[in-house]
């Protein structure tokens, strides 16, 4: 499979932006401790929730693509 010009820097620059997010957040999050004298660490129950949360979302999204593909499949969208 030969890509593009068009297809090789479209994906250059998502993975540029993703790469840069990435550094953002990394960069606010170590900012945040900081700015707490250090003390800024999340009990276990925020990590829990985050985990919860995530693995919620994720779940959420797979079920409904499922569907999406489920009934369009069987006709159901007409």
């Amino acid at each position: 499979m030969k890509l593009s010009v068009a297809s090789i820097l479209l994906i250059v620059v998502m993975a540029g932006l993703l790469g840069g997010a990435i550094w953002i957040a990394v960069d606010v999050w170590q900012s945040m401790g900081e700015a707490a004298g250090g003390a800024a660490a999340m009990s276990g129950h925020g990590i829990a929730a985050i985990i919860i949360g995530g693995a919620g979302t994720l779940a959420l999204g797979i079920v409904l693509m499922g569907l999406l593909f489920y009934s369009n499949r069987k006709n159901m969208d007409r």
